[in-house]
């Protein structure tokens, strides 16, 4: 199983994909659905790794894609992710609740469908990784002083 941060997603490839070996020229990635690898050429594609990626929030905020899906995926029970292409009413609801703070300016539709492709592809492949863990603030620490 790949490291969550290993998925990437290639500009003009559908789905996700897994880093194999980064190349001066460009990289080797193996697709998520068919296990397939190809080489990808960094002149004429670019491979954007997910953990990099984040959804923009109100002012110069935003919220790192990971939290976002694991937000998803805690709330399925109650709020089950809708089809990539169902009406775009139907995304601005539900992204509303998942992160009701989202850029309703900056975040397009078309970010919300690939949004909700990666989870669904994800989730099938029991790939949602846990929220980043929060570095403990100055004087948080286990250990006290005396």
């Amino acid at each position: 199983m790949p490291e969550f941060s290993k998925i990437v997603a290639v500009s003009g490839l559908p789905g996700l994909y897994e880093l194999v070996s980064s190349r001066s020229n460009g990289a080797i990635v193996r697709n998520l659905q068919d296990g397939r690898s190809q080489f990808v050429s960094g002149r004429t594609q670019s491979v954007l790794a997910l953990e990099n990626v984040a959804i923009f929030l109100h002012g110069d905020n935003s919220m790192p894609v990971r939290e976002v899906l694991y937000r998803m995926q805690q709330q399925e029970s109650q709020n089950p992710a809708p089809d990539p292409q169902a009406d775009p009413a139907a995304l601005e609801n539900y992204l509303s609740v998942v992160v009701p703070d989202y850029d309703r300016r900056r975040v397009h539709h078309s970010d919300m469908r690939r949004l909700l492709r990666w989870y669904h592809l994800l989730k099938q492949h029991h790939l949602i990784p846990p929220p980043e863990p929060q570095p403990e603030a100055a004087g948080d620490s286990a250990e006290t002083k005396a």
